[in-house]
């Protein structure tokens, strides 16, 4: 019944938020969803030990770089029936799960960008904060469980989902911080799944209009209901692992459908005219800023 009821609660705001429009609703979950976020950070890494963290982060990116060639063509040769369980595939699949909607909600709302800036704000500037995210959170982590006084690794054992709420507990810090600290995790982590939910909802309504940046709102709050009973279902049939498994079989086919989808982004980017002048071409079209009533 609790994730019953989680699902429901989500599902309502995420369908107020997807009703009200991109500008209204869903601008204002990110932008208190991103300032969260930035409170946590600072609070870590204000109570935290901050020059473990900074240590962390340029060591990490140095092995992340160094081993990406590796890991991107390991397939466990001299290990057979092992490597498949560790396989960082599996979590590729997620992001292919993810990557429909999420890259229909960006282009969304990026209308009237360059793809320099698109590029940048989708691909480098989220890279870089997941960066800092891990060694911030997990340099915290890492730095208890080291040199502190240990549990962390107990309690994620126990329940995975509580890594944040026990490394929180563990900071130096007093308890009503660590109190606030929670509740601002807590805050986040559920504008995360509703800012989910509701862009998935207005990439499908977006679709199945064909193509109108602003869907009728009855559309809109249908599907976003239909969302939240379909993941209430799936729940009732098989649990959390149901809805995992579901994520990671429709990953697969759609991997081939992305494959297509870039080979069409390709061509279409070779057949569209210039918007801006380019130094060094001769044949362009002036810029035509975007200037719609759905501008972000």
């Amino acid at each position: 019944w609790v994730e019953l009821s989680v699902v429901a609660v989500v599902s309502v705001i995420a369908t107020i938020s997807v009703v009200s429009g991109v500008r209204r609703g869903v601008k204002i979950l990110s932008e208190v969803n991103l300032w969260l976020t930035l409170i946590l950070l600072a609070a870590f890494m204000i109570i935290g030990p901050f020059d473990y963290m900074a240590g962390l982060l340029v060591q990490e990116i140095g092995g992340y770089l160094d081993s990406l060639l590796i890991m991107t063509f390991y397939v466990g040769a001299n290990e057979p029936g092992n490597w498949q369980s560790t396989w960082t595939v599996f979590f590729w699949g997620w992001w292919l799960a993810w990557s429909p909607f999420v890259g229909l909600f960006i282009a969304r709302i990026s209308r009237g960008r360059t793809l320099r800036e698109f590029v940048f704000g989708v691909l480098l500037l989220p890279t870089l904060v997941t960066f800092v995210w891990i060694s911030v959170m997990g340099g915290a982590a890492l730095h208890s469980e080291l040199f502190g006084g240990g549990g962390i690794v107990e309690a994620v054992n126990k329940d995975i989902a509580y890594a944040l709420f026990a490394t929180i507990e563990h900071l130096q810090t007093t308890d009503s911080i660590k109190f606030l600290m929670g509740l601002v995790a807590t805050l986040l982590i559920s504008i995360y799944f509703i800012t989910s939910a509701d862009s998935g909802a207005l990439v499908v309504n977006i679709i199945l209009s064909g193509g109108k940046l602003e869907p009728p709102k009855a559309s809109r709050a249908g599907w976003a209901i239909a969302n939240g009973v379909l993941t209430a279902v799936l729940l009732v049939a098989g649990g959390i692992a149901v809805l995992q498994d579901a994520v990671i079989l429709a990953a697969l086919p759609f991997s081939l459908v992305i494959v297509v989808m870039t080979a069409g982004l390709l061509k279409a980017l070779r057949n569209e005219p210039l918007a801006a002048p380019r130094e060094g071409c001769k044949e362009h079209r002036p810029a035509e800023p975007w200037t719609g009533a759905d501008q972000v």
